[in-house]
């Protein structure tokens, strides 16, 4: 099954309030360690933070930059496992090349679907040195939370 996940892009208008302008479903990899969507997360600041015009105060912005860097993480995959089917002699599974409109796993909602294990915050404050995340345990409460360090990839 799915670890299924939103991703909150958003901004701090006066503390403590926090308004959201994007909100990013992701359908598999949910979870915050290892090969999942907090590490990805991690990789996309890193790679925002390397561009001329990075717009890392703009949360609107870096969510469009991150649906665009989600899907060809995917199909840079399905690439992948095709070249692997290849080399053991069966058939690729995606077709060669990959459509770039097609790709199911990632969307925009108004709110979180009722099937999310995590919801993740970005807040677009120019610098992200932190992305946070909540999990939710069962009886739609929220379980868990913690922190992502965007300088070192820490999880906390």
């Amino acid at each position: 099954m799915s670890t299924r996940a939103t991703i909150h892009f958003e901004h701090v208008l006066r503390k403590p309030k926090v308004v959201t302008h994007a909100i990013v479903y992701r359908h598999h990899d949910g979870y915050p360690d290892g090969l999942g969507l907090g590490q990805d997360l991690v990789r996309f600041i890193q790679e925002v933070k390397q561009l001329r015009d990075t717009r890392l105060d703009d949360a609107s912005y870096l969510a469009a930059k991150w649906v665009v860097f989600d899907v060809l993480e995917y199909h840079a995959y399905q690439a992948a496992s095709n070249e692997t089917r290849i080399a053991v002699g069966q058939e690729p599974y995606y077709p060669d090349p990959v459509p770039r409109l097609d790709f199911l796993s990632i969307g925009i909602v108004m709110e979180d679907p009722g099937d999310i294990e995590y919801r993740y915050h970005v807040i677009a404050d120019g610098k992200i040195e932190q992305i946070t995340w909540d999990h939710i345990g069962y009886g739609d409460t929220w379980d868990a939370h913690g922190t992502i360090s965007t300088l070192e990839g820490e999880i906390a």
